[in-house]
Order: structure tokens, then sequence, then C-alpha cells
């Protein structure tokens, strides 16, 4: 999950690795908080809650919390997905029996925080267009036995494709949505939504395939004389 956040400036780091304490406000207005991290006062809604703590917010605030969070997964991502599926091996009822114990607290957890949610989704998906096209396909398609993950893309994209249009050959450029994933034989006409259905288009190579077979489209081509 990438998410942007605002990047805050921090003192630099002293001699023993720690950072030299910004002088924290002695006295701090009603609705307030201090983070720990950050070095700013915030208000306490940017805060997460925490029963263990004397005020019932978290030490630092949320922006802190899931830049760090974002930070050790990426450095221990192999490490936690190792661990993750073995334990799900070693309790696979586990999520369905605490779901239904705690049917009820997540209906009233969903309800409390859902403008937050819906923010946090649609940033998500802004920043990861392709996973939200991917369960479409999947959706139109009706195979959601087929998974194909980013790294698969990345792969098809980088390595096999070279970075280039699978048609035109043409390199791929920054521009924004010039970049197309395209299915080989179509959703529509019973393909499927795996990796090997799959090739990555320039955006004018795709819409002029539309939905049409490989054949279909070389034909295309061939009557109207054209050669991108």
């Amino acid at each position: 999950m990438s998410t942007a956040f605002e990047i805050v400036d921090l003192p630099p780091k002293g001699k023993a690795g720690r950072r030299p304490s910004a002088a924290k406000p002695s006295v701090i207005a009603e609705g307030m908080k201090w983070c720990n991290k950050c070095q700013r006062t915030l208000p306490v809604s940017d805060f997460s809650k925490d029963r263990g703590k004397g005020d019932g917010l978290y030490f630092c605030c949320r922006e802190c919390d899931r830049r760090s969070s974002a930070a050790w997964y990426q450095a221990n991502k192999e490490r936690r997905s190792k661990y993750m599926a073995e334990w799900r091996a070693a309790n696979p009822g586990y999520a369905a029996e605490w779901y239904a114990a705690n049917r009820e607290y997540l209906a009233e957890w969903y309800a409390a925080n859902r403008e937050h949610r819906a923010e946090w989704h649609a940033e998500y998906h802004k920043a990861n267009p392709h996973l939200r096209t991917a369960g479409l396909y999947r959706r139109r398609g009706g195979t959601s036995e087929h998974v194909i993950t980013l790294r698969d893309l990345n792969r098809l994209r980088y390595f096999r494709q070279n970075n280039q249009c699978a048609l035109c050959s043409e390199p791929f450029t920054d521009a924004p949505k010039s970049v197309h994933l395209d299915h080989i034989i179509p959703i529509a006409r019973n393909g499927s939504h795996s990796i090997g259905n799959v090739q990555w288009l320039c955006s004018w190579c795709n819409k002029s395939k539309s939905n049409l077979l490989p054949v279909e489209y070389r034909m295309k081509l061939l009557k109207e004389g054209k050669d991108k």
C-alpha cells in the first residue's frame, strides 16, 4: 500500500543516532496533543486511540505512524509474508471465528470511521490504479481463481516486454494513461484474467485493438493499410 504523505523536515541525528528533541510546549491547548515523532502539536483527531495510554491516544500522530509502518513493511516484506503464510496454515479457522465473534464491534467501528475509510480508500486506489483494474477484470471475467500480482505485471512489462508496447514495440513514456493493460483474448469474449492472457500496450494500440482477437486485429491493420 502506497499512500502519499506530507514530508516533514526533521532535525539531523546526533552522534548517538537520536534526533535532538524539540522544545515541547509547557502548555498545550485543549483538543490538541504533542506528537513525539514529528514534534508538532496537532489536533487529537490526528491520533489513533490507545487504551494503554493515560490520555487514551497513541504517542505519535497517524501520519507518522503510517509512514513508520510503511517503512518497516518495505524493509521486512519477505519475512512478514513468510511468517503470515505459516501462521495462516497453522490457524486456518481463526479469521472466520474472530469476525463472527466481533461482528457487532466491527459494525460500530465501520459506522464511526466511514469518512476516514472513504478518504483512505480514495488515496489508496489513486496510488494503486492497477489493483483496482485487476479486480474489475476478475469480476467481469468470473475468473477469481486467477491472481495477478504487481510483481507479475512488473516482470511482464520490464523484463518480457522490455518496457515496450507488445504490438508496435514503441517504448513506453511516463505520460498519464499512456500504458494500458490489455487482455489478448478479451474478457468480453470469454478470455481469462491470467498472466498468460495479458499484455502491456500503448494507448493507441489498445484503443485500436478494442475487443478484437489477435488475428482479427492483424487483419484490420492489413485492411486499413496502417502501420504504426
